[in-house]
């Protein structure tokens, strides 16, 4: 099992995620999906594991410092080549200096979905035998720059890789941007799916996530509500959540 770091959300999952597992996380800008994200990854990190960062929307020196933010140092673990990077953003913006590529940065154009999917696959098959998480954030970007059926197919690619040699990874999409068509499609292929929700009540914003689906897993049925705090993600209940 891969614990996420939240005691009583792991509590509630049964300590956590089940090995070779794919997990949609969706929600709406502000949710908080993308920390909860991070942080899954930074416990892995600094209990022995690796990961896999793929990120579309910001540099990875942006991440660095985002997560850094909640206390999350991660540039040993990229210089320790436990945390690979798969850069998406920069190559559309900016060139990429020599001194990144070395600290274990990787730029790729992703507009050729096959490229993509022998990178990430390359890094997940170089894991073997080790514990490791992974991020795709995010696969909303994917799908906008690319055609539906090429991004089920590398869904699905990754899915059975991730099926032989392991890990758990989240690929984050965005509420609001996609068809309808498009959301069933890829909730109904992956393993877990968690959504993300913001609710407005008075004066307060209030945060909530709600476990759609999580294969191999009795987990709770309950909305559980949450605070985005200094250290990351809490949850807002000490009531038991199952």
């Amino acid at each position: 099992m891969y614990k996420i770091g939240i005691p009583l959300l792991d509590n509630a999952l049964g300590e956590g995620f089940p090995d070779k597992t794919v997990i949609v996380l969706s929600g709406p800008p502000g949710s908080g999906f993308s920390i909860f994200a991070q942080q899954f990854l930074y416990y892995g990190l600094k209990n022995s594991e690796n990961g896999i960062y793929f990120t579309s929307e910001e540099s990875p020196s942006e991440i660095i410092q985002e997560m850094k933010f909640f206390g999350w140092e991660i540039e040993g673990y990229i210089k320790e080549k436990r945390l690979k990077f798969i850069d998406a953003y920069t190559p559309r913006y900016q060139s990429i200096s020599k001194d990144e590529i070395t600290e274990g940065y990787w730029t790729w154009d992703v507009g050729a979905a096959n490229q993509l999917r022998v990178l990430f696959s390359e890094y997940i098959k170089n894991f073997e035998g080790k514990k490791c998480r992974g991020i795709v954030d995010s696969f909303s970007y994917l799908l906008r720059v690319n055609k539906f059926d090429e991004m089920v197919d590398l869904f699905e690619t990754i899915q059975l890789t991730i099926k032989k040699y392991g890990g758990v990874y989240f690929f984050l999409v965005v509420e609001g941007m996609h068809e309808e068509k498009i959301v069933s499609t890829i909730n109904h292929m992956a393993d877990g799916v968690i959504q993300f929700k913001i609710n407005e009540r008075g004066s307060k914003i209030e945060r909530y996530m709600k476990i759609l689906k999580l294969k191999r897993t009795i987990y709770s049925s309950r909305l559980i509500p949450y605070r985005i705090a200094d250290m990351g993600i809490e949850l807002e209940t000490t009531e038991r959540i199952l």
